[in-house]
């Protein structure tokens, strides 16, 4: 699928959507496997508007979204 059907999906079901940077944040699969990094952003005062995963095979992937206006305080933090 590229961007442009993408686009004219979610127009034609009339949802919301905005460019911007996501980070992916990957790791070992565990209980509260995202909360460290969570917690991390929450301490800095960071906004998180969307987080996305998925988990198998003893690994978790993560999407996460904020501000633009975060983005280089995020990548800080999370060391990207």
């Amino acid at each position: 699928m590229n961007d442009h059907t993408v686009k004219d999906h979610a127009v034609h079901h009339k949802f919301k959507m905005r460019e911007g940077t996501a980070f992916l944040v990957q790791g070992e699969d565990r209980i509260g496997a995202l909360c460290d990094t969570l917690e991390t952003l929450a301490r800095a005062g960071v906004n998180v508007h969307a987080v996305g995963g998925v988990a198998t095979d003893g690994r978790f992937g993560s999407l996460l979204s904020t501000d633009e206006a975060d983005v280089p305080r995020v990548a800080e933090l999370l060391g990207a």
